[in-house]
This record gives C-alpha cells, structure tokens and sequence, in this order.
C-alpha cells in the first residue's frame, strides 16, 4: 500500500502526488481513509477490502473504486464542504442505493447518477461493487445549482454520450497523464464537455423559482444556437418572451453572464474541431459563431490561456 496521503471519498487527494495513484484499502484503515467528507462503515470492518485509482487533473478528479459492501453517511455539515464539488458516477458492477431524508433510490451496473452536491445523504451496497466517478467544479458545469440538486438521488437517464463517457472514465482507469501538464488540462476539459453533455441530455423538470426556470431555458437556448452568429441576447430575449432588463438582472448573480455563456460555448466546440479536424481556426471560428476570425482567437485565448495553433500543437504531441 502507498503510504502518505490518501484520496477521500468525496473529492481526490491524489494532488498531492499530481499523478495516477492506485491505493489498496484493507480493513478498518482502510475504510478510514475514504472517511474524509463522511463515515464509510462496513457490517465486516476487519474484512472490508478495495482498490482505490486516483487521478488528479487540475480542477477536477478521476476516482476508479472497486470494494466489498459498504455502508457511506455524509452528515449536513460535511455536504457544506462539498457544496463546489458534483460527482458523477457510473456503476460498472453491483449497484448502490442512495437515501436522503425523503427517499431512497437504486442505482444498478450501468446506470450513471449525479451525486448530491449540497445535501446530507446515505449509500450503501450489500455486495462488492466498481464506481467510477468524476469530479467537478460545479461552478464549470453551466448547470445552475438548483438543477443538479433536482438530478441528484435517482439515476441518469441514458444518453447518446454515455459511452464515450464511459470508454474515456475507463481508460483514466489503466493510464492518465500527470497533473499540471497540457495533456492533463485538456483530459480535463473532454470530461467536462462530457458532463455538460449528458446533464443536457437528461429530461427537464420544471423548477419551483420562475427565475430559475427561465435560466433553465436560456442556457439551453443557447445550446442549441450558439452557432448562430447573431445570437445576443436580444435575439434570445424575443425567442423566450423575456425582456432583456430581466434576463441581465437574472444572470447577475451567476458565474457567467449571457454572452459569456454564448462564448464558451463556442470556444468548447471550436476546441474540439481543432482537435478533430485539419481545418484552419478561421474556418471553424465562423462556423461556431464567431463573426470574424480575431473574435475567436480572442475567445480562445481568453478561455484556454494559449492560442488555438498552441492548443492544436500540444493536444497532438
């Protein structure tokens, strides 16, 4: 077993190596290491063994857990800590049940669920299970808060991404690069992309807050238009019926405004055709939005840190 730090059941620790990490957890030690953010207990303390894949990248984690029954309680104060932080999971093997103080849910193999980022909650599984689990900045996922707490406690509905989604949560799993590289930072943001991919693709529920229902509707206008290069916002004001006083006055309180959400967006999808394709950035600028070329290089930079012929560079190397 490595020695030093330890992950947490809640968010990896693994930074502190800033490279993938495998921990073998035996008994009560190892049960108390994945107590970080809660209590893990087991009917069989002496006897409980796991596996544990750490992988830091940035931000954001990889976490590859196979082990016997467990029983997981995050208390009120403990889900306080954890409020910047969502976790998806997908159940490889086994299946897991996830309670709160007004439900109770069960998660089977290959099925994905989004851990509650603000609530106090209980998992527990009878027999040996996998999870393989991403973490994320909430903050990153363009999802308000609001929406995540009403997708967690019950399982995702599948998505067109899914495998993708799962197939690179499975390679982190066998290697991954180290942390603070370039490879590193873009692994991080396909899982991000990935993430905002499939909480877009789960069916909407109409929220309790007016406003938070129009923000609902705003960001997922400007999902599927952001391509439009006359997308502004009084183009999305008319499309939703929502004057443009109120959209800016509802966005004021969020982490991006409107047309920073409109760019983002944008420079998301011009990073994966770099990737992608052999196409000059000025082709792919205009074809995500952007009206001219020195937008997006602007964009881009703004967002990456480094020019679109730096990102294409390093993410091939």
């Amino acid at each position: 077993m490595t020695s030093g730090v330890l992950p947490s059941f809640g968010i990896t620790l693994a930074a502190a190596r800033g490279a993938r990490t495998v921990y073998t957890l035996t008994g009560r030690r190892g049960m108390d290491s994945l107590s970080t953010d809660g209590e893990l207990t087991s009917a069989d303390r002496d006897g409980f063994r796991g596996r544990l894949v750490s992988v830091p990248l940035g931000e954001s984690a990889f976490e590859d857990l196979r082990c016997s029954a467990f029983r997981f309680e995050r208390s009120t104060g403990d889900a306080a800590g954890m409020a910047d932080v969502a976790r998806l999971i997908f159940v490889v093997h086994g299946g897991v049940s996830v309670q709160d103080d007004a439900d109770e849910v069960e998660v089977g193999a290959g099925q994905w669920f989004l851990v509650p980022a603000r609530r106090s909650f209980v998992m527990h599984s009878t027999g040996s299970s996998r999870l393989l689990s991403v973490l994320l900045p909430t903050r990153k996922l363009r999802t308000p808060r609001e929406r995540l707490d009403a997708l967690g406690m019950r399982p995702l509905a599948d998505a067109a991404i899914s495998p993708a989604f799962e197939s690179l949560l499975r390679s982190l799993s066998q290697s991954a690069p180290n942390d603070n590289t370039v490879e590193a930072d873009l692994t991080a943001h396909a899982l991000l992309d990935l993430a905002r991919a499939l909480l877009a693709a789960q069916p909407a529920s109409e929220p309790d807050d007016p406003d938070d229902a129009v923000r609902a509707r705003v960001h997922d206008f400007i999902e599927h238009n952001y391509a439009d290069p006359n997308l502004h916002v009084s183009v999305i004001s008319a499309a939703l019926g929502v004057s443009v006083r109120r959209l800016h006055r509802l966005f004021e309180s969020e982490p991006l405004s409107i047309s920073q959400c409109i760019r983002r967006w944008r420079v998301t999808a011009a990073g994966r055709e770099l990737l992608l394709t052999d196409e000059p950035f000025e082709t792919i600028a205009r074809r995500v939005g952007f009206g001219s070329s020195d937008t997006g290089y602007r964009g881009f930079r703004d967002e990456y840190g480094m020019t679109p012929a730096e990102y294409r560079r390093r993410g091939r190397a």
